[in-house]
């Protein structure tokens, strides 16, 4: 992490106030966020689903190719059997690749490999494009001296030397590892895991990474938890069906992913324990005499302002007070990783409240939100802004503060007494461009010719209202079917809406309406909704959004937005 990042993170009380625009206490409208009155208790919903069915297991998202260039699959052919054994393993150099002792043991010590591979850059779904395979032989394989088979508890590691190096291209790139300085837990951070175990070929799925204390209570009396491990929430994210033993832990940060873990132990997925993971961090000594890997340093002055600035971001995570297992205030975001999000600030003439939503940077100079949101009378605004490129509450180093009017607001007319939710969709017109750079840039739109639904893909939400800035959930997009009838007889799902499913991902208690649901593709980052229906995080009820493809006409008379054939 830069020092000039780490040190704005610690400067969180600064408050800027540019081009005229008023920053002063806000409250939120009532009528932006409806009051769900719930059908049941959430102990009589979560226990009466989870007697039905597990309904936080998936099999996770399908990946595209070069999602996840780093993933290996390791095959061995034991001589005294007729089928492979596989595992999963990270390629952390181009000579090596590392994963669980439990994968090679048996088969390194009693000479039983006839031959073996790993491939890599492969979606393992039957097309060859990107893949690579490169042999290696028992004599390649190192195992912890203390790892004792076929105990999975303790020193369940080896690394992997290939035959040949790897040939790096989109497809295929090494992971890097945390610094030598990085002391972080990774507690309360998104953790991503690959697997291709099953179905489908190579998938993935995100789980909030958990602390080892809450993890040894969850586990017990299954298995101990120890320094050496680290855990995935199954609640936060779901119960992931195609995780192998070996596969990656990564996170994100403002440098790129980081492999902070791989999977060494795997409960059945009708079960909603933990998943363990090997901690990289603890066997970095380890993993350097074994590999030809070298770990980062970081001067001592730097690393100190890291450790505050990430004790920063985690000391304010646990906000939620609910008793749902599902309930979450999500990730903090870094700097930069949302740069199309915008807060909105309404005030009114007529009335003391700061209306505040979400909006998204769709042109230079035009936000895309909710009718709810901007459905006033021109002449009854006294001040309106956006805030763009900000993630931390009152740290300005990247924000621009963008002012427009009531005449630059634009809803849907058939919103206007309409059944709630319906043609819910509005626009902004700022008063100059906003300025692109690292951290505000625009989010693309489907193109004309995209008939895609999006339905099982992952779904990325973004909201402000934190108290310590900008946060982000991840959960499954649903069939409208499915979102309707899981949603009924609260309200009605239309060829207008796209929902996400709440037991995929978790209940996101800080979104926000007006904010962006995005989807990726082999492309990037794609705006598919607009937040329209925000459920209480108590209740496991499916969010509902604004399908942007229903409004492309729309939204193309509205601004200046050029969509694609």
């Amino acid at each position: 992490m830069k020092v000039s990042v780490a040190v704005v993170v610690l400067s969180t009380l600064c408050v800027s106030a540019l081009g005229g625009v008023v920053l002063e206490d806000v409250e939120r409208a009532s009528d932006i966020i409806p009051d769900i009155e719930p059908l049941e208790s959430p102990d009589e919903q979560q226990s009466r689903n989870e007697e039905e069915e597990n309904k936080l297991l998936t099999y996770g998202y399908l990946a595209f190719s070069g999602q996840f260039p780093y993933h290996a699959e390791v095959r061995i052919k034991p001589k005294s059997l007729t089928y492979f054994h596989t595992c999963a393993g990270s390629l952390i150099t181009l000579k090596y690749i590392l994963t669980t002792a439990a994968c090679l043991y048996p088969w390194v010590h009693e000479d039983n490999i006839e031959y073996a591979f790993v491939t890599l850059g492969s979606l393992f779904d039957d097309n060859p494009q990107g893949d690579q395979r490169i042999n290696f032989t028992g004599n390649e394989i190192k195992t912890h001296p203390f790892y004792e088979y076929p105990n999975y508890e303790l020193y369940n590691i080896a690394t992997i030397r290939l035959d040949c190096p790897a040939t790096p291209n989109k497809y295929v790139q090494p992971i890097r590892m945390p610094r030598i300085s990085d002391f972080r837990t990774y507690e309360m951070m998104e953790g991503t895991a690959t697997g291709a175990a099953f179905v489908g070929g190579l998938k993935y799925l995100r789980n909030q990474v958990m602390s080892n204390a809450d993890c040894q209570q969850e586990i017990l009396p299954a298995y101990i938890i120890s320094a050496q491990h680290l855990c995935t929430n199954s609640y936060i994210g779901g119960v992931f069906c195609n995780r192998e033993y070996g596969s990656s832990l990564t996170i994100e940060d403002e440098n790129g992913r980081v492999l902070v873990g791989f999977t060494d132990h795997v409960f059945g997925c009708s079960s909603n324990y933990p998943t363990r993971h090997v901690r990289i961090s603890y066997f970095r000594d380890w993993i350097q005499m074994n590999s030809d890997y070298v770990f980062e340093l970081m001067k001592a002055s730097i690393a100190v302002v890291v450790c505050f600035a990430a004790l920063s971001f985690s000391v304010i995570v646990v906000l939620a007070q609910s008793q749902n297992r599902l309930s979450t205030d999500g990730y903090l975001a870094f700097p930069g990783q949302f740069p199309y999000h915008a807060e909105l600030r309404i005030k009114p003439k007529n009335n003391n409240n700061v209306r505040t939503c979400g909006g998204i940077l769709i042109t230079q100079r035009f936000l895309l939100t909710t009718a709810a949101c901007v459905r006033y009378e021109p002449n009854n605004i006294e001040y309106a802004y956006a805030t763009l490129g900000s993630v931390v509450n009152g740290d300005t180093q990247w924000q621009q503060h963008i002012n427009f009017t009531g005449n630059g607001m634009r809803y849907h007319l058939s919103s206007v007494g309409a059944m709630y939710g319906h043609y819910d969709i509005g626009t902004i017109g700022l008063e100059r461009p906003a300025t692109l750079n690292q951290y505000v840039q625009l989010i693309r739109l489907p193109r004309l010719s995209d008939t895609r639904t999006f339905a099982m893909m992952e779904g990325t939400a973004a909201s402000g209202r934190g108290g310590d800035g900008l946060r982000y959930l991840r959960n499954q997009v649903m069939t409208n079917e499915d979102c309707h009838q899981a949603i009924q007889p609260l309200y009605n799902i239309s060829d207008q809406h796209i929902c996400t499913d709440t037991w995929k991902g978790g209940a996101f208690c800080l979104r926000n309406t007006g904010s962006a649901l995005t989807v990726v593709d082999e492309n990037g980052p794609l705006l598919v909704g607009v937040g329209n229906l925000i459920v209480h995080c108590d209740y496991n009820y499916p969010i509902r959004h604004m399908r942007v493809s229903y409004f492309l006409e729309w939204i193309q008379l509205y601004s200046d937005y050029k969509f694609e054939p």
